[in-house]
């Protein structure tokens, strides 16, 4: 009916789950204003960081949790917007992914984001509400744009905001912050878990590392004759001590092979022609980087159309590849998932196919490539540049063991073991964080 109209008028907008949710939210016993009337959005616009602080893009975000995620000095970009310790960054971008910040630092963070500041209600409690399902049950249908979803300034000013007392505000802190200690517990539990897989690695394979050095003065000073650095790099940081230590160990250890040994074919994905133009809210999975982790696939996915797709014939994924990332956060591989579905890769990730005749369980090599073993060698091999990267040759360079199809697969087995209890913990702390939401859900909402 005309009269059941908003400001718009495309479908999506009247979805029953967002309509839903206004109407749940205007029955609570809180009062209710419109985000604008509630927050200030202004913003300080930079071109430099010559305070060399943090830059914050959606991939530095948790979804769910608004977690930061630890980047690296970002030297150059376009602009930035400047937010304070106590504001809040909230997205323009796939609201879906439920990246809402509560910043507990000064930085600068991408112009995709709002930074918010209420002096109505606390923050704190501001940006757990805006991370609520509520809120992201209608920001969902309110996108719009093909190519990267987004949400419209006018349509986030008119989210309603329940206003509870200052003592439920607090109660409702107090209980995520609870929450979170707890999750960061166990996570932390998981996190020693996994660390115990390179030493199991090791003592399995009969490998010990060299030492990590002090960055002393005396630990940064050593000899190289010229007949070692004749004809190859040119830079002190690859002819390290403790580069030259790892290379003696592996030369007296047994099964020791150069990766290339057992790769059939190995290549790089591309970069959509006009990038942002061929980008669509669903289609074809296009991996980055950010993707890409030992456990799989993360989300935050992009995608491109079936007609991009087919032209980037090199990069297709079709299962059962290794992926390689070569820039930026450079040597984290992953095997694809055979039931992952068709997918791309931009070219930052080499995939790599290994040869049919020989015995190789997949896993096992996904979890070499990641220890300290390979890790160590992938290290020398990076360029002291802007943005870190490897090539071809060097990661068919790559020394590793490969023992017997029997033990690999034992190693395989006691290793997925260890991530399994890990993936217990991790699940335990986001069942406990929901628990939280529901229950703050019920606060808020007066139930």
């Amino acid at each position: 009916m005309k009269g059941n109209l908003e400001y718009r008028i495309d479908p999506i907008t009247y979805h029953h789950e967002r309509r839903k949710a206004i109407e749940i939210l205007k029955s609570s016993k809180n009062k209710l204003k419109p985000l604008i009337q509630v927050a200030d959005f202004g913003k300080i616009i930079v071109t430099e960081n010559q305070e060399n602080l943090p830059y914050l893009g959606l991939e530095n975000i948790e979804s769910e949790t608004g977690i930061y995620v630890e980047t690296t000095y970002k030297e150059s970009f376009g602009s930035a917007v400047k937010f304070s310790s106590g504001q809040i960054l909230f997205p323009k971008l796939r609201p879906y992914l439920n990246k809402v910040h509560y910043a507990e630092f000064d930085g600068l963070c991408s112009a995709e984001f709002h930074v918010i500041d209420s002096s109505d209600v606390d923050n704190r409690y501001l940006s757990h509400f805006l991370r609520s399902k509520i809120v992201v049950s209608q920001t969902k249908y309110l996108m719009s744009g093909n190519t990267l979803p987004r949400l419209q300034t006018e349509d986030i000013h008119k989210l309603l905001i329940p206003i509870p007392s200052q003592e439920t505000q607090q109660t409702i802190i107090n209980i995520f912050e609870k929450a979170y200690a707890v999750k960061k517990a166990k996570e932390a539990q998981a996190k020693a878990i996994l660390a115990s897989i390179d030493d199991y690695l090791l003592k399995e394979l009969g490998i010990t590392l060299p030492d990590k050095q002090e960055n002393s003065l005396k630990n940064r000073v050593f000899l190289r004759n010229i007949s070692e650095v004749s004809g190859g790099r040119f830079d002190t940081f690859y002819y390290k001590d403790e580069f030259e230590e790892l290379r003696k160990i592996l030369s007296k250890c047994k099964n020791i092979i150069r990766f290339d040994s057992i790769i059939d074919v190995i290549t790089k994905g591309e970069t959509p022609s006009g990038e942002e133009n061929n980008y669509i809210s669903d289609g074809i999975p296009f991996l980055r980087v950010q993707n890409i982790s030992i456990e799989g696939i993360k989300k935050d996915l992009m995608f491109i159309s079936r007609e991009v797709h087919n032209k980037m014939k090199r990069s297709k994924l079709f299962g059962g590849e290794i992926l390689f990332t070569m820039a930026g956060s450079v040597g984290v591989v992953t095997l694809f998932p055979d039931n992952f579905g068709e997918s791309n890769i931009n070219q930052a990730i080499a995939k790599i196919t290994l040869k049919k005749n020989i015995s190789v369980n997949k896993i096992y090599m996904i979890e070499i490539l990641n220890s300290g073993i390979c890790q160590q060698q992938i290290k020398k091999f990076l360029t002291v540049s802007a943005q870190p990267n490897i090539n071809f040759e060097q990661i068919k360079s790559i020394e590793m063991p490969l023992p017997p199809l029997e033990i690999q697969e034992k190693i395989v087995n006691h290793v997925q073991a260890i991530r399994d209890k890990a993936k217990a913990l991790e699940n335990e702390a986001k069942e406990i964080l929901e628990q939280a939401k529901a229950e703050v859900e019920r606060m808020i909402l007066g139930e």
